[in-house]
Protein backbone atom coordinates (compact mmCIF):
# COMPACT_ATOMS: atom_id res chain seq x y z
CA UNK A 1 0.00 0.00 0.00
CA UNK A 2 2.74 2.39 0.79
CA UNK A 3 4.59 1.51 -2.02
CA UNK A 4 1.63 2.52 -4.27
CA UNK A 5 0.98 5.73 -2.51
CA UNK A 6 5.10 6.71 -3.43
CA UNK A 7 4.59 5.50 -6.98
CA UNK A 8 1.18 7.46 -7.73
CA UNK A 9 3.35 10.88 -6.06
CA UNK A 10 6.66 10.40 -7.73
CA UNK A 11 4.95 10.20 -11.42
CA UNK A 12 5.70 12.54 -13.51
CA UNK A 13 1.71 12.68 -14.86
CA UNK A 14 0.63 13.77 -11.01
CA UNK A 15 -0.39 17.07 -10.77
CA UNK A 16 1.87 17.92 -7.74
CA UNK A 17 4.54 16.59 -9.92
CA UNK A 18 3.78 19.04 -12.21
CA UNK A 19 3.34 22.15 -9.80
CA UNK A 20 7.04 21.00 -8.09
CA UNK A 21 8.34 21.25 -11.39
CA UNK A 22 6.85 24.96 -12.09
CA UNK A 23 4.89 24.04 -14.82
CA UNK A 24 1.75 26.17 -14.16
CA UNK A 25 -1.67 25.19 -14.11
CA UNK A 26 -4.49 25.69 -16.36
CA UNK A 27 -6.25 28.76 -14.02
CA UNK A 28 -2.97 30.55 -13.56
CA UNK A 29 -2.36 31.22 -17.15
CA UNK A 30 -6.07 32.06 -17.40
CA UNK A 31 -5.96 34.74 -14.52
CA UNK A 32 -2.71 35.81 -16.33
CA UNK A 33 -4.89 36.70 -19.58
CA UNK A 34 -7.45 38.27 -17.33
CA UNK A 35 -5.51 40.64 -15.75
CA UNK A 36 -3.49 41.78 -19.10
CA UNK A 37 -7.15 42.16 -20.67
CA UNK A 38 -8.18 44.76 -17.45
CA UNK A 39 -4.51 46.42 -17.54
CA UNK A 40 -5.46 46.98 -21.44
CA UNK A 41 -8.82 48.47 -20.84
CA UNK A 42 -7.52 50.74 -18.34
CA UNK A 43 -4.94 51.88 -20.32
CA UNK A 44 -1.87 50.45 -18.57
CA UNK A 45 -0.80 49.33 -22.20
CA UNK A 46 3.18 48.70 -21.13
CA UNK A 47 1.52 46.32 -17.87
CA UNK A 48 -0.20 44.34 -20.00
CA UNK A 49 2.71 44.21 -22.44
CA UNK A 50 4.67 42.43 -19.60
CA UNK A 51 1.92 40.16 -18.30
CA UNK A 52 1.15 39.16 -22.03
CA UNK A 53 4.75 38.30 -22.75
CA UNK A 54 4.99 36.38 -19.38
CA UNK A 55 2.69 34.18 -20.68
CA UNK A 56 4.22 33.49 -23.38
CA UNK A 57 6.94 32.07 -20.90
CA UNK A 58 4.83 29.91 -19.07
CA UNK A 59 2.15 27.87 -21.68
CA UNK A 60 2.48 25.87 -25.09
CA UNK A 61 -1.00 25.68 -26.16
CA UNK A 62 -2.22 27.21 -29.63
CA UNK A 63 -5.29 28.27 -28.03
CA UNK A 64 -3.06 30.55 -25.47
CA UNK A 65 -0.47 31.03 -27.52
CA UNK A 66 -2.88 32.99 -29.89
CA UNK A 67 -5.14 34.75 -27.32
CA UNK A 68 -1.75 36.19 -25.99
CA UNK A 69 -0.37 37.22 -29.59
CA UNK A 70 -3.55 39.20 -30.58
CA UNK A 71 -4.03 41.17 -27.32
CA UNK A 72 0.16 41.57 -27.61
CA UNK A 73 -0.67 43.20 -30.93
CA UNK A 74 -3.44 45.16 -29.71
CA UNK A 75 -1.08 46.76 -26.56
CA UNK A 76 1.51 47.30 -28.31
CA UNK A 77 -0.29 48.80 -31.02
CA UNK A 78 -2.30 51.34 -28.67
CA UNK A 79 1.15 51.71 -27.55
CA UNK A 80 2.54 53.12 -30.32
CA UNK A 81 4.88 50.45 -31.54
CA UNK A 82 3.29 49.51 -34.70
CA UNK A 83 6.46 47.63 -35.87
CA UNK A 84 5.69 45.34 -32.82
CA UNK A 85 2.33 45.31 -33.23
CA UNK A 86 2.92 43.89 -36.79
CA UNK A 87 5.13 41.15 -35.32
CA UNK A 88 3.28 39.63 -32.92
CA UNK A 89 0.10 39.42 -35.17
CA UNK A 90 2.13 37.42 -37.90
CA UNK A 91 2.91 35.26 -35.41
CA UNK A 92 -0.37 34.65 -34.88
CA UNK A 93 -1.56 34.18 -37.91
CA UNK A 94 1.56 31.50 -38.32
CA UNK A 95 -0.70 29.61 -35.57
CA UNK A 96 -3.80 30.74 -36.61
CA UNK A 97 -4.79 31.73 -40.25
CA UNK A 98 -8.33 31.61 -40.23
CA UNK A 99 -8.24 34.11 -36.99
CA UNK A 100 -11.23 36.59 -37.14
CA UNK A 101 -12.16 39.61 -34.89
CA UNK A 102 -15.66 41.66 -34.15
CA UNK A 103 -14.48 44.72 -35.96
CA UNK A 104 -16.94 47.03 -33.81
CA UNK A 105 -14.60 46.53 -30.41
CA UNK A 106 -11.57 47.46 -31.37
CA UNK A 107 -9.72 51.02 -33.12
CA UNK A 108 -10.25 51.36 -36.99
CA UNK A 109 -6.58 51.54 -37.80
CA UNK A 110 -5.84 48.50 -35.88
CA UNK A 111 -9.16 46.48 -37.81
CA UNK A 112 -7.34 47.37 -41.13
CA UNK A 113 -3.70 46.64 -39.59
CA UNK A 114 -5.37 43.34 -38.76
CA UNK A 115 -7.37 42.81 -42.07
CA UNK A 116 -4.35 43.32 -44.27
CA UNK A 117 -1.66 41.18 -42.35
CA UNK A 118 -4.54 38.69 -42.71
CA UNK A 119 -3.51 35.47 -45.14
CA UNK A 120 -5.78 34.90 -48.19
CA UNK A 121 -7.77 31.83 -47.81
CA UNK A 122 -6.36 28.92 -49.38
CA UNK A 123 -8.87 27.94 -52.20
CA UNK A 124 -8.87 24.34 -53.67
CA UNK A 125 -8.03 24.40 -57.24
CA UNK A 126 -10.80 23.73 -59.64
CA UNK A 127 -11.01 19.97 -61.36
CA UNK A 128 -10.89 21.00 -65.16
CA UNK A 129 -14.10 19.49 -66.93
CA UNK A 130 -13.81 17.69 -70.34
CA UNK A 131 -15.96 20.34 -72.90
CA UNK A 132 -18.05 18.53 -74.92
CA UNK A 133 -17.95 19.75 -78.41
CA UNK A 134 -20.92 21.88 -79.52
CA UNK A 135 -23.61 19.79 -81.49
CA UNK A 136 -25.05 21.43 -84.41
CA UNK A 137 -28.58 21.84 -84.77
CA UNK A 138 -30.20 19.99 -87.84
CA UNK A 139 -31.02 21.88 -90.83
CA UNK A 140 -34.14 22.88 -90.97
CA UNK A 141 -36.42 21.99 -94.49
CA UNK A 142 -38.84 24.90 -93.49
CA UNK A 143 -38.25 28.50 -94.02
CA UNK A 144 -37.86 30.92 -90.71
CA UNK A 145 -40.76 32.54 -89.27
CA UNK A 146 -39.96 36.29 -89.39
CA UNK A 147 -38.23 37.71 -86.96
CA UNK A 148 -40.37 40.23 -84.36
CA UNK A 149 -38.66 43.51 -84.47
CA UNK A 150 -36.35 43.95 -81.38
CA UNK A 151 -37.81 45.40 -78.28
CA UNK A 152 -36.35 48.23 -76.91
CA UNK A 153 -33.90 48.27 -74.09
CA UNK A 154 -35.24 50.25 -71.26
CA UNK A 155 -31.94 51.97 -70.49
CA UNK A 156 -32.46 53.27 -74.41
CA UNK A 157 -36.13 54.03 -73.88
CA UNK A 158 -34.96 56.45 -71.37
CA UNK A 159 -32.06 57.86 -73.37
CA UNK A 160 -34.63 58.85 -76.16
CA UNK A 161 -37.07 60.32 -73.65
CA UNK A 162 -34.16 62.46 -72.37
CA UNK A 163 -33.24 63.30 -75.25
CA UNK A 164 -37.02 64.28 -76.39
CA UNK A 165 -37.28 66.70 -72.90
CA UNK A 166 -33.75 68.39 -74.08
CA UNK A 167 -35.10 69.04 -77.64
CA UNK A 168 -36.48 72.61 -77.30
CA UNK A 169 -40.46 72.61 -77.98
CA UNK A 170 -41.36 75.16 -80.50
CA UNK A 171 -42.78 78.67 -79.25
CA UNK A 172 -46.80 79.10 -79.55
CA UNK A 173 -48.55 82.10 -78.88
CA UNK A 174 -49.54 82.25 -74.96
CA UNK A 175 -46.66 80.21 -73.84
CA UNK A 176 -45.48 81.30 -70.17
CA UNK A 177 -41.76 81.76 -70.44
CA UNK A 178 -39.29 82.80 -68.46
CA UNK A 179 -37.99 86.14 -68.82
CA UNK A 180 -34.37 85.78 -69.27
CA UNK A 181 -35.59 83.38 -72.37
CA UNK A 182 -37.44 85.76 -74.66
CA UNK A 183 -36.21 87.88 -77.69
CA UNK A 184 -37.78 91.05 -76.45
CA UNK A 185 -38.92 91.93 -72.91
CA UNK A 186 -42.15 93.52 -72.13
CA UNK A 187 -42.06 97.42 -72.52
CA UNK A 188 -44.36 100.03 -70.57
CA UNK A 189 -46.38 102.18 -72.79
CA UNK A 190 -48.70 103.21 -69.66
CA UNK A 191 -47.66 103.49 -66.13
CA UNK A 192 -50.13 104.46 -63.28
CA UNK A 193 -48.33 105.80 -60.12
CA UNK A 194 -49.63 104.45 -56.96
CA UNK A 195 -51.74 106.83 -54.30
CA UNK A 196 -49.77 107.60 -51.12
CA UNK A 197 -51.81 106.79 -48.11
CA UNK A 198 -52.49 109.68 -46.42
CA UNK A 199 -51.21 107.88 -43.19
CA UNK A 200 -48.28 107.17 -44.55
CA UNK A 201 -47.45 110.30 -45.94
CA UNK A 202 -47.80 112.17 -42.57
CA UNK A 203 -46.10 109.71 -40.51
CA UNK A 204 -43.07 110.04 -43.64
CA UNK A 205 -43.04 106.49 -44.33
CA UNK A 206 -40.64 105.76 -47.39
CA UNK A 207 -39.38 103.26 -49.12
CA UNK A 208 -39.36 100.53 -51.94
CA UNK A 209 -42.00 98.13 -52.84
CA UNK A 210 -41.03 95.22 -55.89
CA UNK A 211 -43.69 93.80 -57.17
CA UNK A 212 -43.77 90.30 -59.66
CA UNK A 213 -46.10 91.10 -62.40
CA UNK A 214 -47.75 88.42 -65.04
CA UNK A 215 -47.71 90.15 -68.16
CA UNK A 216 -49.88 88.79 -70.96
CA UNK A 217 -49.52 88.07 -74.43
CA UNK A 218 -51.60 91.16 -74.71
CA UNK A 219 -49.72 93.50 -72.66
CA UNK A 220 -52.18 93.74 -69.91
CA UNK A 221 -51.13 92.43 -66.09
CA UNK A 222 -53.14 89.69 -65.26
CA UNK A 223 -51.35 88.52 -61.88
CA UNK A 224 -49.80 90.47 -59.04
CA UNK A 225 -47.13 89.20 -56.26
CA UNK A 226 -45.02 91.03 -53.89
CA UNK A 227 -41.45 90.07 -53.73
CA UNK A 228 -40.62 92.71 -50.92
CA UNK A 229 -43.34 95.10 -49.37
CA UNK A 230 -42.75 97.80 -46.82
CA UNK A 231 -43.62 96.35 -43.04
CA UNK A 232 -46.47 98.10 -41.08
CA UNK A 233 -50.18 99.12 -41.11
CA UNK A 234 -49.12 101.61 -43.86
CA UNK A 235 -51.32 99.89 -47.22
CA UNK A 236 -48.42 100.90 -49.19
CA UNK A 237 -47.47 97.07 -50.57
CA UNK A 238 -51.34 97.47 -51.71
CA UNK A 239 -51.62 100.74 -53.34
CA UNK A 240 -48.50 99.29 -55.16
CA UNK A 241 -50.29 96.53 -56.45
CA UNK A 242 -53.56 98.21 -57.45
CA UNK A 243 -51.76 100.63 -59.48
CA UNK A 244 -49.41 97.90 -61.30
CA UNK A 245 -52.34 96.47 -62.03
CA UNK A 246 -53.39 99.18 -63.96
CA UNK A 247 -49.85 99.30 -66.50
CA UNK A 248 -50.39 98.09 -69.85
CA UNK A 249 -47.03 96.74 -71.95
CA UNK A 250 -46.23 95.87 -75.16
CA UNK A 251 -45.57 91.98 -74.59
CA UNK A 252 -42.73 89.74 -74.65
CA UNK A 253 -41.67 88.27 -77.86
CA UNK A 254 -39.67 85.01 -78.86
CA UNK A 255 -38.96 84.99 -82.40
CA UNK A 256 -42.22 86.43 -84.15
CA UNK A 257 -44.66 85.15 -81.35
CA UNK A 258 -46.30 87.11 -78.29
CA UNK A 259 -45.49 85.32 -75.30
CA UNK A 260 -46.60 85.89 -71.09
CA UNK A 261 -43.54 86.54 -68.38
CA UNK A 262 -43.16 87.52 -65.37
CA UNK A 263 -41.47 91.03 -64.59
CA UNK A 264 -40.15 92.27 -61.19
CA UNK A 265 -41.00 96.30 -61.19
CA UNK A 266 -40.26 98.60 -58.22
CA UNK A 267 -42.70 101.37 -56.69
CA UNK A 268 -40.99 104.11 -54.52
CA UNK A 269 -42.50 105.87 -52.34
CA UNK A 270 -40.94 109.04 -51.25
CA UNK A 271 -41.58 112.96 -50.91
CA UNK A 272 -41.63 114.72 -54.53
Amino acid sequence: MIISVLIFLLTPFSPLFSYEKGIPQQSEIAELIKAGKELYENGEYKEAIITFLTVLTKTQSVDELSEAYFNLSLAYFADGQSQKAEEYLQKLFEIRPDKIIDERYYPLSFVELFNRLKPEPKTEPKTQTKIEPEKKPPLKTQPDVEAKPERKTEAKSKIEEQEAKDTPQPVKEGDLLPLNQVDIPPEPIKKVYPEYPAVARRMNIQGTVIINALISEKGDVISTAIIRGIKGPFKLNEAAQKAVQKWKFKPAMKGSKAVKVWKPIAIKFAEK
